[in-house]
């Protein structure tokens, strides 16, 4: 470890404002514009990821208690949410596709199988 990262983040929605702090531990030294360009990249895919399986697969709604099977759900999800990705059609979003796999057993075929 050569540093202590420390990121302040201010977000302001209508009249609320709100500072987040996160702090990160890195081998890198005197390259702040690095790390926090790394962050910004790493939580716009975590918050895209996020809003897919909320709003897709309705993941926040979730009524599992069990953390473990939780945790196991979660990868559940996001691995449907990859395999829908990468179907080959590139038509429809991933709830219709979600959609129609439950309907149309050659699509779900084609979108399980690895090509």
């Amino acid at each position: 470890m050569n540093a202590l990262v420390r990121v302040r983040s201010t977000r302001t929605v209508g009249q609320k404002t709100s500072v987040e702090e996160r702090f990160y531990l890195t081998s890198m030294r005197n390259h702040a514009a690095l790390i926090l360009r790394t962050s910004r990249l790493h939580w716009g895919i975590e918050n895209q990821l996020h809003w897919v399986l909320d709003v897709v697969f309705d993941d926040d709604a979730s009524k599992v208690k069990n953390r473990i099977a939780a945790q196991n759900w979660v990868m559940v999800r996001q691995m449907a949410a990859h395999l829908l990705r990468r179907e080959g059609t590139g038509k429809g979003s991933l709830a219709s596709k979600q959609f129609r796999a439950t309907m149309d057993l050659p699509f779900l075929e084609a979108v399980l199988t690895l090509r």
